[in-house]
């Protein structure tokens, strides 16, 4: 076998993880598979590569992540979702793979539906820019910004603003995050806030299609887990919990392309601060 120090230019550990369905038999999810290939061609990028599907959270015991719904209901911009749990997932599987790393080793979560996405089978330079990130940010954790305009309450359940984010003007005008990628260095911070994510995840009225009240005027669509995480970061941001930026996450990347990545103007791009108590 080749050795680490020979195969990367750099000594870091970064590991790979993601997840597609597989269509009926074994799920009711889209069928994804053709993915898969193009995943594992990637492999000399990385120290590891893991892929989980529905399937295999279940031989796991772990059917509770996957669980299937009736209807997508608000959740209506994402076909086939409600058939994998709305992605409760998610932070799951990042967890599970970092519990086999060591303290301060780096795993990436990235989407694999690359026929909608064709950006994201881009891997270039995907080592240096993970790494790159995670010193922008001075952070164990990364999701990236969407863009300047929208808004947390727009694609956010407003149940979940309301119980889970206090109700706070800052959340429902916090940005919307984008969790197709997360990177995520192993310690406490990021296993915490992973913890906290995956149990919100679990919180049926938050992550279901189903309205629980009154919506917000401007409410669009539900991003079930997504939303779900971004009123978290707030949380964290408006309570100053390990020290994240107020200005988190300061970048982001210009139609989900890896390589145009964007820096946001604290002049300019971060009204939503003066909502800080």
């Amino acid at each position: 076998m080749q050795d680490e120090k020979d195969q990367f230019q750099d000594n870091h550990i970064i590991n790979l993880v993601t997840f597609y369905s597989e269509g009926p038999p074994n799920d009711n999810g889209l069928d994804l598979s053709i993915n898969k290939n193009k995943i594992l061609q990637q492999k000399k990028l990385f120290n590891n590569i893991t892929i989980y599907t529905p399937q295999i959270l279940k031989n796991l015991g772990m059917e509770k992540y996957v669980k299937e719904y009736e209807h997508s209901g608000l959740v209506k911009a994402n076909r086939g979702m409600s058939k994998i749990g709305f992605c409760a997932w998610r932070p799951k599987i990042l967890l599970l793979e970092l519990e086999k790393m060591k303290e301060g080793e780096i795993i990436i979560y990235r989407d694999m539906n690359i026929k909608k996405y064709p950006s994201l089978g881009n891997y270039n330079n995907i080592r240096n820019l993970v790494l790159k990130v995670l010193d922008i940010v001075k952070f164990d954790f990364f999701v990236s910004r969407q863009n300047k305009k929208l808004k947390l309450r727009q694609h956010a359940k407003t149940n979940i603003i309301r119980e889970l984010g206090d109700n706070h003007p800052f959340t429902y005008n916090f940005p919307i995050l984008i969790s197709n990628l997360l990177i995520v260095r192993k310690s406490k911070v990021s296993i915490q806030l992973l913890k906290e994510w995956e149990n919100a995840c679990l919180n049926d009225e938050w992550i279901n299609g189903e309205k629980y009240g009154t919506l917000d005027p401007i409410f669009k669509w539900s991003s079930p887990e997504q939303s779900i995480l971004c009123v978290i970061i707030a949380n964290w941001i408006r309570k100053r919990i390990h020290n994240i930026s107020e200005y988190y996450p300061l970048i982001g990347f210009y139609k989900r392309n890896i390589d145009r990545l964007v820096f946001y103007d604290i002049e300019k791009d971060y009204d939503y601060i003066k909502l800080l108590d």
